[in-house]
């Protein structure tokens, strides 16, 4: 589940990040692709250097990648790059402000730029974990959307003494994230075929029968059901918004709505699920001029003769 993943590791301040090179190397055993980001008291506990061989990337500390501060390490493109973002260990003074909003380093600001899942491992003293503020961070964090709480674990701590506090395990860890895609990834091993957008259909090679459908609907529903594992066909008619860009999606171009019967005929024998979201057109010229029409010389416009288009989700239900 984890291959190709592309993972961002966030190591803040507590003795457990001691642990994250074996988390890192986990992840990349799995076919992830990872990236580090540490805060300044992470640095104490565990050296940039390890963690930059187990991943195999430059580990990112500070905004800025010399100390003249002409090249800067851009937070937002970071969010953009990975799929899913682990805060381990994850201390009380992070989840502070993860909690109620302090960005005050590169690893906050690309936090509260991430808009994916989020796994946080806290990881303090017995009696850092029993303390209402920690409660209370935990609690509002919960709610958050993405966001997943694991752990901690009951067992040693670094204080000498014995009860929950301690950060799960670097292959727990793995092991939770793994079951979680898996869950989350309900329509692996099946194919969709999804129609967006609208349909053109030519009265000449200048104008056209259509609508301003977006296409908005069907491309947001195609996305979603690649994330959730599916092979997406996704039938397009011209539309005005970005086409998704996705490994699971193949989009087919179509202008007409004979183009996108012929499209759904060839395709639907191969999917599990049709979703029509497309805005055909319900009629076309009886004739398509072959060259513009010009005013007051050929046939006038407002004596079009229409004829019926295909009603494609009548006609494919029928056959299914």
């Amino acid at each position: 589940m984890l291959k190709d993943k592309h993972i961002l590791l966030a190591v803040t301040g507590g003795i457990a990040a001691y642990k994250t090179p074996e988390l890192v190397r986990c992840f990349v055993k799995q076919g992830a692709q990872v990236k580090v980001i540490m805060s300044d008291q992470a640095q104490r506990f565990v050296s940039p250097l390890s963690l930059s061989v187990v991943s195999r990337n430059e580990i990112i500390t500070d905004f800025y990648t010399d100390k003249g501060g002409h090249s800067w390490n851009n937070h937002v493109h970071l969010a953009d790059w990975a799929d899913i973002m682990v805060i381990a260990p994850a201390t009380l003074n992070t989840l502070h402000k993860c909690s109620y909003g302090q960005c005050d380093s590169v690893l906050m600001a690309t936090y509260f730029s991430f808009d994916k899942d989020v796994f946080i491992c806290p990881a303090m003293d017995l009696e850092m974990y029993r303390h209402p503020s920690t409660t209370r961070c935990l609690d509002n964090m919960s709610t958050f959307p993405n966001h997943y709480i694991l752990g901690p674990d009951s067992g040693f701590l670094a204080s000498g003494k014995e009860g929950k506090g301690r950060m799960v395990e670097p292959h727990h860890i793995v092991e939770s994230i793994s079951s979680y895609l898996r869950t989350a990834a309900i329509l692996l091993n099946t194919r969709v075929l999804i129609t967006a957008g609208s349909t053109y259909e030519n009265i000449d090679p200048v104008r056209f029968i259509g609508n301003y459908s977006t296409g908005k609907m069907g491309i947001a529903l195609a996305l979603r059901a690649a994330e959730l594992g599916a092979e997406v066909n996704l039938i397009l008619g011209p539309h005005r918004v970005t086409p998704p860009s996705h490994p699971n999606i193949k989009i087919t171009h179509v202008q007409s709505a004979r183009d996108m019967m012929s499209a759904c005929d060839d395709g639907y024998s191969q999917a599990d699920y049709l979703i029509f979201t497309a805005a055909v057109a319900d009629y076309r010229p009886k004739v398509t001029a072959k060259a513009k029409i010009k005013k007051g010389v050929d046939t006038p416009l407002e004596s079009i003769e229409l004829v019926e288009n295909p009603d494609i989700l009548k006609t494919i239900s029928s056959q299914c």
